[in-house]
């Protein structure tokens, strides 16, 4: 072969080996200036696939703890709002205190609730402006769940009052509430009228026949009101025509014989017959029980038991009745009832023409309670006991049907003892009452209080062993009263103090057994649509901090429909028998499936609910969430992870003054208003340390959550850069095996170059 053409394929060679140096070379020094050995796919693909996915997760987390050290702060914000709200309420705490003292005048008061106003306007103030990055976070914003507020104000009293023109006389009778008072025996006439009044309140005061009931002498006038709140208390009866004294009379006109009742009495709160007690007395103080209403069932087969022209007849508490009419088409008058498509729908027109009617002949109709259960129309008394005409005889009913019975034809099965809180309406007296307290004032008498929610209730107990049962009031000056029944044979002998602590620790042991309720208005109920006009009332012992959860209506296909609400986490349903629709007017119970004793008691409004469908009975779901509010609000989402499920949404309790007091509006202006204030105050303080808490754990859980995350990158980093990072050591040391090499093939490629310009030269 000729030397030149040797040459010329030596020389190709080693291009070839410098091209594949140049590129190894070109790929070591990239590795090595980037620190990423895989600086094209072809490097590695299977690394490069795997060293992508970790790198965007490692990107993510590491957006993630930017996000958590967000909430971090943003929790840290509200826990500072909420340290100040929590001070200003011990202050407040601290003020109610000091103004429940009998030292302070007027002027005092008036000092120390100009500062209390303030800090509640300032709670206000925190709760609307503690916001980060203009997100609100103490006014409710935040909240997941809807909260439920209810009244815990009282409704009006019951009043009236007879007025005395010329003074009684000797042996004359006043006739009240069925009780026929004469002068001489039961109280004393005096020079004047004036005085003889006086002389009347004080014995009416004394009166144990009237308890539950005020009387004021307001010159030759005697007020008269009930001590509780509520429409009970228009039962009151003021015998005109019975009476020889001669006086005039303010009052509702009850038939024209001369028979008025007290009027006034409204249950737009907290009033006479929404406090009960459920449990045990224990011990032998007291009768056993804590009383019964009185009531009737009207029961049926079919919608044929009840005809045009039949009728419901009910004592119109003077010796005669109210009668109701069945009729077919609209009622002309508000004594007719119309019969429905079907028997439960007759049912349901009978329960609110009766719960509505008003009038004369009224006043046994508007001492019940008409509810519908299944085929039977239930009559129950508003109040514990018989329910009585105004000559104090039990009422009675009757049942002019085409079909039907009665199961009782006089509503005298009701019962009274033990203990009666019918006439409470002190927004505290729920749960567990305890701390009775007792004062020896002679032989066998004492003086007995307990205070209940910043309220007292006191007895003066004449005889503390009594022969016969007997009855004993403990009268408040803004709750209410309530009643015990001394058990005869089982009182304590008084001698001594000593003697009436063991008295008061015996109240305290009859009480132990028993749980107190009460039924409130809930006022965050806002029914539209379909549900205008409907209510909701809760009966529990636990007001505070209510936050509805959810709610399900179940289809009445079947005949098995059903309403649940969830309530912090207890669940309140109907019975399995509610049927397709609740008729306009008609009420609903909802009972505990854990406390049988709490309730949610629903009302129908004008129109009927069908959810006999399930379109229907998710239409009628929704109304209720609207209603209710459910869900709340959706909180502060944060992303926490690499993933869209690892999100949390950090949800903050309304500390607003209004949401912290439950709507009511406080003041420290008088001892009893100081009471009230302390204990919404430390209601309030309780709710506030719940938000607080709250708060906390989101943080401790958001402290955990950060150091996963922190775990996370470190692991997938290193995962990551075990397959994309450049090893510095081996990738030096074959940068320079590469560049020697390179550097060979040069000198190899410049000796051929002149070995092959010498061979050119020769041959020239």
């Amino acid at each position: 072969m000729p030397t030149a053409s040797v040459t010329s394929s030596l020389q190709n060679n080693i291009l070839q080996l410098l091209g594949v140096s140049n590129t190894g070379l070109a790929r070591s020094t990239a590795a090595l200036a980037a620190g990423n050995r895989l600086t094209q796919a072809s490097t590695d693909i299977a690394a490069l696939s795997a060293a992508t996915g970790l790198q965007t997760q490692v990107t993510s987390l590491r957006a993630a703890s930017q996000n958590i050290g967000q909430a971090s702060s943003f929790l840290q914000v509200a826990e500072g709002g909420l340290q100040q709200q929590s001070q200003i309420l011990d202050r407040l705490n601290a003020l109610a205190v000091q103004a429940n003292s009998g030292a302070l005048n007027d002027s005092a008061r008036r000092g120390l609730n100009t500062e209390f106003q303030n800090l509640v306007q300032e709670l206000d103030r925190i709760s609307g402006n503690t916001n980060f990055n203009g997100v609100n976070l103490l006014d409710g914003s935040l909240s997941t769940n809807s909260a439920v507020t209810t009244s815990a104000a009282q409704g009006e009293q019951a009043s009236g009052s007879l007025t005395f023109a010329a003074n009684i006389n000797a042996g004359e009778t006043i006739e009240l509430n069925g009780v026929t008072l004469t002068e001489g025996v039961d109280f004393n006439a005096a020079g004047t009228a004036d005085q003889t009044v006086s002389n009347l309140a004080q014995a009416l005061n004394s009166d144990s026949r009237f308890a539950g009931f005020s009387f004021e002498a307001q010159g030759g006038t005697l007020a008269i009101s009930a001590d509780a709140a509520g429409s009970a208390g228009n039962q009151f009866t003021i015998d005109q025509g019975s009476s020889t004294a001669t006086f005039s009379v303010s009052g509702d006109a009850l038939g024209g014989n001369g028979v008025f009742s007290l009027s006034g009495g409204t249950d737009e709160g907290l009033s006479a017959g929404d406090t009960q007690a459920s449990g045990t007395v224990n011990g032998s103080l007291l009768t056993q029980g804590t009383g019964s209403a009185a009531s009737t069932q009207f029961n049926f087969n079919s919608a044929a038991d009840i005809q045009a022209g039949d009728t419901i007849q009910i004592d119109d508490g003077e010796g005669g009745f109210t009668t109701f009419t069945y009729v077919n088409g609209t009622p002309a008058n508000a004594n007719e009832i119309q019969i429905g498509s079907s028997l439960e729908e007759t049912l349901q027109n009978t329960a609110q023409t009766l719960n509505d009617f008003s009038g004369a002949g009224d006043f046994g109709v508007r001492q019940l309670t008409a509810t519908v259960d299944g085929n039977s129309l239930v009559l129950t008394g508003n109040q514990n006991g018989d329910v009585n005409d105004v000559s104090g005889n039990a009422i009675d009913v009757a049942l002019g049907t085409t079909g039907g019975s009665a199961t009782n034809t006089q509503l005298d099965n009701g019962t009274t003892g033990g203990v009666n809180v019918d006439n409470v309406t002190a927004s505290g007296f729920t749960g567990t009452i305890e701390g009775f307290e007792a004062n020896f004032t002679g032989a066998d008498q004492a003086t007995v209080s307990v205070n209940v929610g910043g309220e007292t209730f006191t007895a003066n107990i004449s005889d503390t062993t009594p022969g016969t049962d007997t009855t004993v009031t403990f009268t408040s000056e803004n709750g209410g009263s309530f009643e015990v029944t001394l058990a005869a044979g089982q009182g304590v002998s008084v001698n001594s103090q000593s003697d009436t602590d063991a008295l008061a620790a015996q109240f305290d042991t009859a009480f132990s057994g028993l749980n107190f309720t009460q039924s409130r208005e809930i006022t965050s109920f806002n029914g539209t649509g379909q549900l205008n006009g409907a209510s909701l009332e809760l009966n529990s012992d636990n007001f505070s901090n209510l936050d509805v959860e959810s709610i399900n209506v179940s289809s009445g296909l079947g005949g098995t429909g059903s309403i649940e609400i969830r309530i912090n986490g207890e669940t309140f349903r109907t019975e399995a028998n509610l049927g397709q629709s609740i008729g306009a007017g008609e009420r609903v119970t909802l009972t505990s499936t854990s406390d049988p004793s709490r309730t949610l008691e629903f009302t129908n409004g004008n129109t009927e609910l069908d959810f006999s469908t399930n379109a229907d009975a998710r239409a009628l779901e929704d109304d209720f969430e609207e209603a209710l509010g459910v869900p709340g609000n959706q909180g502060a989402a944060f992303q926490i992870g690499a993933n869209a499920e690892e999100a949390v949404r950090l949800s903050i309790g309304n500390t607003s003054a209004d949401s912290l007091f439950n709507g009511q509006d406080i003041n420290i202006l008088s001892a009893e208003n100081a009471s009230q204030a302390l204990n919404a105050v430390q209601s309030a303080i309780d709710r506030v340390t719940g938000v607080r808490a709250d708060v906390g754990s989101f943080q401790s859980a958001l402290d955990y959550a950060a150091a996963q995350v922190d775990t996370a990158i470190q692991n997938q980093e290193a995962a990551r850069a075990s397959l994309a990072d450049t090893d510095i050591a081996a990738e030096s040391t074959q940068n320079a095996q590469l560049t020697v090499l390179r550097q060979a093939q040069l000198a190899s490629l410049a000796q051929t170059n002149r070995l092959q310009s010498n061979l050119l030269s020769l041959i020239q």
